[in-house]
C-alpha cells in the first residue's frame, strides 16, 4: 500500500568516482588507457544520459562527487547545478580503504607549512557562484571569507565549500578547521549541523554619533 497519495517516496541518489574508482584501486591504473576508460565512460557517456533522463521526468536528485573529480571536471558541475540538482561531498579521492593499512587510514600528519592563503571557487556560465577564501597556519585552518551567489543557494556549494576547506585542513596535517561568522546572517544553524561549536564569541561596542560629538 503506498506511503502517501503520490506513492512510495523513492531517494535518487548517484556516485560520480570517474577514473578515482580504478586509480584509488591500483596508482598504476593512471597508465592503463583501457582501465581508466571504464571511468571515464561515465562521466563522458552515462552522465548525459543520466541527466537527460532526470530532465524528461523533472526529478531532483543528490550527485556525490570525490573533489578531485569536480577539480578535474569542473564543466560536469556547472551542468549538474544547472539543472538544478545537488552536490554532496564524497571525500577528497576516493581512496579505496581496503587496501589502506591502519597507519594510511589515520593518515599521520604530513610536515606543517607555513601560514598562508587559498581561494577556492565555482563557476557557472562564466560567472563565479561560489567561493571560499581559506587561511592556513600550523595549528588552524579556516574559512575567512564563504559566499555563494543567491540564485545557487540550496543546492550544496556552501557545504562542499567547507567540505573542501576541512579537506585542505587535514591533508596539511592540521586536526582544528572552523569559520568566523556574524550571528545576523542566521547561518549558524548550518554550521552546528556540520559538528562545528562556538568556540570563541566577540562583543561589538558601539554609540550613536551627533554632530560636534568627540571622545
Amino acid at each position: 500500500m503506498p506511503m502517501t497519495s503520490k506513492g512510495f517516496p523513492v531517494l535518487l541518489t548517484f556516485d560520480i568516482d570517474a577514473e578515482t574508482m580504478w586509480t584509488s584501486r591500483d596508482p598504476k591504473n593512471a597508465e592503463r588507457p583501457i582501465v581508466l576508460s571504464q571511468g571515464a565512460y561515465g562521466w563522458k557517456r552515462g552522465m548525459p544520459r543520466i541527466l537527460d533522463l532526470l530532465d524528461r521526468y523533472g526529478l531532483k536528485v543528490t550527485f556525490f562527487v570525490p573533489g578531485l573529480v569536480m577539480e578535474q571536471r569542473p564543466a560536469l558541475v556547472e551542468t549538474i547545478l544547472k539543472q538544478g540538482h545537488e552536490i554532496a561531498h564524497h571525500s577528497w579521492s576516493h581512496a579505496w580503504i581496503v587496501n589502506l593499512t591502519l597507519e594510511q587510514e589515520r593518515e599521520p600528519a604530513p610536515p606543517r607549512l607555513p601560514t598562508g592563503y587559498s581561494i577556492r571557487a565555482f563557476e557557472h556560465a562564466g560567472d563565479v557562484v561560489g567561493a571560499a577564501v581559506l587561511v592556513h597556519e600550523p595549528e588552524d585552518g579556516w574559512v575567512e571569507q564563504l559566499a555563494v551567489a543567491r540564485a545557487h543557494r540550496g543546492r550544496g556549494l556552501g557545504r562542499a565549500l567547507l567540505d573542501y576547506g576541512a579537506g585542505v585542513t587535514w591533508r596539511r596535517g592540521v586536526r582544528r578547521f572552523g569559520l568566523g561568522t556574524d550571528s545576523r546572517t542566521g547561518a549558524r544553524g548550518l554550521y552546528e549541523h556540520l559538528g562545528m561549536h562556538v568556540r570563541r564569541s566577540f562583543i561589538l561596542n558601539s554609540k550613536p554619533l551627533a554632530p560636534g560629538a568627540s571622545g
